[in-house]
């Protein structure tokens, strides 16, 4: 039996001798305590341990074996971290011993937790080159003092596993077990309900040169001393993975025409190997030869030796050599015992004669309206993928482009492709932009003129109140937040409504794509949300879709929906009776524009003295006519005829209509 001294309990008369022991106890605690934990050598499957071999009085685990600390706080959830520190091996225990330990139970090893001590008995496996983990074991209950009074508490073991000897670690659903309500608390180590398990590790497990196992435990109900637990008959085994080989693709693009005696130009690919027991021959058929090294080494074939029993990604270079004239084909083979051998299909022809090249007669790319002349190299004939005949063609639509030539012996030779690319006009990017501006006082949105596209666009509020224009809670915490005011739909009791809304209007959306609305949001607590609205017409209306964000931050929304492409885009952002509050900023809205247009957004008929406004659909890059200006909008005084030309990343240029 196991005496355990309190230093607090009977102090002796001399008063310095049990301050003394006090010290040393805690010195002792504290020494344990920070004691780091010793992680156990991952043992060669097939593994097993029965603890037959464990002297009862042993304090030494057998080898792959330790005791571990988990926590200060075992609870209702099984701990998932650590461990922390080791434990000793305690000899010599029964189900009387009440010592928080892990114990020595006589041909079996378990724990027995405190209120402040969380422990475990743990091993490690090597799975290297293994698949279809199953770990097998006895589980049992050796203490138990179950008395249906103070002492009702139910405990459950499982087995947890980890890869490697840090991080989390992964309850293995199944091995759950419990003790029973039967009483077992004299000096026996004779199991109690003993239950045998067995599991088949997850795949994360299988082919790792360290996996972890412990035996943890969790307080399910009642109170009161607990149980304690032990493990024997552990068994653990592996199935060989199978050997394996992978390639990057399965054919590579044909080599061509090469005249015979000359070498293609090369192309590769890359090969690996997983619990590979040979090497990987590779082989390239008649005509084909392959290399580790780009420009040297080619060869018929060669091996790849594995380390371990892999084959890292490695690349594989081969050309096209052929001897004669004709068609070529065949595969690169990739063989190891025990794999399924994989194939990398190639083809080519050998011809007479070198194949022509394609000249261009100026840029391969070209915006629409664009041409480019392709000649061939001399010859007695031609034949271009595009079915004509002469030795010079032009193109004008984006195409892969070739020409087969015949020569004056008649030898026929295909040349390498010519790619040409039409580039339509384009421009991505935003097309509306308002971040508020910043009023000097709260100002109600139907009298405000701070707006970034004051006399661009409209902003309108329809409810009574109106939604205003404030400085408070200025936007923050997003990406291209502008600070400064914001849009704030605010909240009157009742009877006064407390509808908000604000439409902006005018926005050109004509020959756009792929349009995308964001703004950004402060959302206080509110039971109706926030509504978004887009319409061509000011009558129907299409409501955007997005979450609801959180009610503590500002944060950038960018709802989805179908946004129509109209020479009068309304957005209208709008609440409810029963919300409290919101706070819109930084609206944007997104796209691709294929045309370019201008539109009135005043009569284009006025007296002298007054002017009309027209707005190209895209914002940027604008170069008007016959009046010089390079803004999206412009105010004209005088009768003409006005256009704008835009010019896009590729350098293509659209001119108004």
């Amino acid at each position: 039996m196991t005496t355990h001294l309190n230093p607090f309990a009977n102090p002796p008369g001399n008063f310095v001798q049990w301050c003394t022991r006090l010290m040393i106890f805690f010195f002792i605690s504290i020494s344990i305590s920070t004691f780091g934990q010793t992680n156990p050598a991952a043992q060669t499957l097939p593994y097993s341990q029965d603890f037959s071999g464990l002297a009862h009085t042993s304090t030494t685990y057998p080898t792959g074996w330790v005791g571990w600390t988990i926590s200060a706080a075992p609870g209702a959830g099984f701990n998932l971290t650590g461990p922390s520190a080791d434990r000793l091996l305690t000899a010599n225990s029964t189900a009387s011993t009440t010592s928080g330990n892990v114990h020595n139970y006589n041909g079996k090893i378990g724990s027995l937790n405190t209120g402040s001590l969380d422990l475990c008995v743990a091993t490690a496996i090597n799975t290297t080159g293994l698949t279809t983990i199953i770990v097998g074991f006895d589980v049992m209950t050796i203490r138990n003092p179950y008395d249906g009074a103070t002492n009702t508490r139910i405990n459950e073991v499982i087995l947890q596993y980890r890869v490697g000897t840090t991080g989390a670690w992964t309850n293995v659903t199944g091995t759950e077990y419990q003790n029973n309500t039967t009483t077992q608390t004299t000096a026996v180590t004779t199991p109690q309900n003993s239950s045998t398990k067995s599991i088949t590790l997850p795949v994360g497990a299988e082919n790792q040169a360290v996996v972890q196992l412990r035996w943890a435990s969790r307080q399910v109900s009642g109170g009161g001393s607990r149980p304690s637990f032990a493990i024997d008959n552990v068994t653990v085994s592996g199935s060989a993975a199978a050997p394996s080989i992978t390639v990057s693709t399965t054919s590579l693009p044909d080599f061509g025409n090469v005249q015979t005696g000359n070498t293609s130009t090369e192309q590769s690919y890359t090969v690996s190997g997983l619990n590979l027991t040979a090497p990987i021959a590779i082989s390239a058929p008649s005509g084909f030869e392959v290399s580790l090294s780009s420009g040297s080494g080619f060869s018929s074939g060669f091996s790849l030796t594995p380390s371990s029993g892999a084959v890292p990604i490695t690349t594989i270079f081969v050309h096209f050599i052929p001897g004669a004239t004709g068609p070529f084909s065949g595969t690169i083979d990739h063989v190891s015992a025990g794999a399924t051998t994989r194939s990398v299909a190639v083809s080519g022809t050998g011809t007479s004669c070198s194949a022509p090249t394609i000249t261009a007669g100026g840029p391969t790319s070209f915006c629409t309206g664009g041409s480019v002349t392709l000649t061939s190299t001399a010859g007695a004939s031609y034949l271009w993928s595009t079915s004509e005949t002469t030795q010079s063609i032009v193109v004008s639509t984006s195409g892969s482009y070739t020409v087969t030539m015949t020569d004056g012996g008649g030898c026929t030779a295909t040349s390498a492709p010519t790619v040409v690319t039409e580039n339509a006009f384009g421009v991505t990017g935003t097309l509306f932009s308002e971040n508020v501006g910043t009023p000097l006082a709260t100002t109600p949105v139907n009298s405000y003129t701070g707006w970034q596209n004051q006399g661009i666009y409209s902003y309108s509020s329809s409810t009574t109140p109106q939604a205003d224009v404030r400085t408070t809670t200025a936007s923050s915490g997003y990406a291209g937040a502008s600070a400064g005011g914001n849009i704030f739909l605010g909240f009157s009791t009742l009877p006064t409504p407390s509808l908000r809304d604000i439409t902006i209007s005018g926005i050109n959306t004509l020959h756009y794509t792929s349009l995308t609305l964001s703004f950004g949001m402060l959302r206080s607590p509110a039971t109706d949300p926030l509504t978004v609205e887009v319409s061509s017409d000011g009558t129907v209306w299409t409501a955007l879709s997005f979450t609801q964000p959180p009610t503590t931050a500002w944060t950038l929304i960018t709802p989805t929906g179908s946004i129509p492409a109209t020479a009068n885009l309304r957005i209208r952002f709008s609440k409810g009776q029963n919300s409290t509050q919101f706070r819109i900023d930084d609206i944007n809205l997104t796209g691709t524009a294929n045309q370019l247009e201008i539109t009135a957004t005043t009569p284009t008929t006025f007296c002298d003295g007054q002017f009309a406004v027209l707005v190209s659909n895209i914002p940027t890059g604008n170069s008007w006519s016959p009046d010089p200006a390079f803004t999206q909008a412009v105010n004209v005084y005088t009768a003409n005829s006005f256009y704008t030309t835009v010019t896009d990343g590729n350098g293509c240029t659209a001119v108004s209509m």
